[in-house]
């Protein structure tokens, strides 16, 4: 109960633009992060007018002789600057956006592009990592894999049923030491006829096999509860 209650303090909301977004990294230290790359603006006035509108919504404040972001705000941006990994989410269907995590030992941020044509949004929300875990198990945007262990001997051994064809991608999970644009580690989940399958690539190489009914869970376990990747027992 305690544990929830710690959570639950830690739960923020913003929704922001990219432009917004880039003028509270700036102003939380400027660090650089993995992610979407979005330009601090260059224009004075355009840059006037983000932080007028920023002010306005109370996300920054100005203690005296400059503009910080305000002191409810901080962690949030600060999890994001000193988050040691980032998890990037990306998916095949065109209607799901991909998703940024920002991950420390304490909590996590994550990023989430809401932008449609001429609307440049984004959410970003800070939780406790188990929190972040779950309403990414239960979001509806991973697909469903019904398939265990049994049910996989069964098709090699009694059906003769083999993969074939080009496979699908469906999600790929994405890791990267924060502030470093080279992949450490990508977990895909692919699709072949009807037979799922998990295909893990770091430096240690390649390695693909069947995905099972508990696949995605066990991905974002491993990346969202310890410091290091995912191996082939993932």
């Amino acid at each position: 109960m305690k544990e929830r209650q710690e959570e639950k303090k830690i739960e923020k909301y913003l929704y922001l633009t990219s432009k917004e977004y880039a003028v509270l990294l700036h102003l939380s230290g400027n660090r650089c992060v993995t992610g979407f790359g979005f330009d601090f603006p260059d224009d004075v006035q355009m840059k006037r007018q983000l932080i007028f509108d920023l002010y306005r919504k109370g996300i920054i404040c100005n203690p005296g002789d400059r503009f910080e972001v305000a002191p409810e705000w901080k962690d949030v941006f600060q999890t994001v600057l000193q988050a040691d990994r980032v998890l990037w989410i990306s998916f095949r269907d065109h209607d799901k956006q991909d998703i940024l995590c920002y991950i420390d030992r304490r909590a996590a941020v994550c990023m989430e592009n809401l932008s449609d044509a001429g609307h440049d949004l984004y959410r970003v929300s800070m939780k406790g990592a188990d929190a972040i875990k779950n309403e990414l198990k239960e979001n509806g945007m991973f697909p469903r894999i019904r398939m265990n262990k049994n049910d996989s001997k069964m098709l090699d051994t009694h059906l003769g049923v083999a993969p074939g064809g080009d496979p699908e991608k469906i999600c790929s999970f994405s890791l990267y030491v924060n502030g470093e644009s080279e992949r450490k580690e990508r977990v895909t989940l692919e699709k072949e006829q009807l037979i799922y399958f998990v295909r893990i690539e770091n430096a240690e190489g390649t390695i693909r096999r069947r995905a099972f009914c508990d696949e995605t869970e066990r991905i974002l376990d491993r990346y969202l509860n310890t410091v290091g990747g995912c191996d082939d027992s993932c």
